[in-house]
């Protein structure tokens, strides 16, 4: 297909998508010209900041886990999947 071609259909694509979709969609896009492999990692690196602050329960339990992380060590990928897989 025509490189014009396929982006005429994009173009039609997006302006079909439904509002809620548009954001997911730059950000796939952004993806797909940058140079990173990994969709994952990119997604997280890229993700936006959250927009709504913490609330005191939360903070306490992030500080909780970082002390048990500092403590221990924390687990190892492997481990994790062992422990999230059985």
């Amino acid at each position: 297909m025509a490189v014009q071609t396929v982006r005429s259909k994009l173009h039609e694509l997006i302006d079909r998508l439904p509002a809620e979709s548009l954001d997911a969609a730059k950000r796939y896009v952004e993806f797909l010209r940058s140079d990173s492999d990994d969709l994952v990692r990119w997604l997280l690196e890229n993700a936006p900041d959250a927009d709504e602050r913490s609330i005191p329960d939360e903070d306490r339990a992030a500080e909780a886990a970082w002390q048990e992380y500092l403590r221990d060590g924390g687990l190892s990928s492997d481990d994790a999947k062992r422990a999230l897989l059985g």
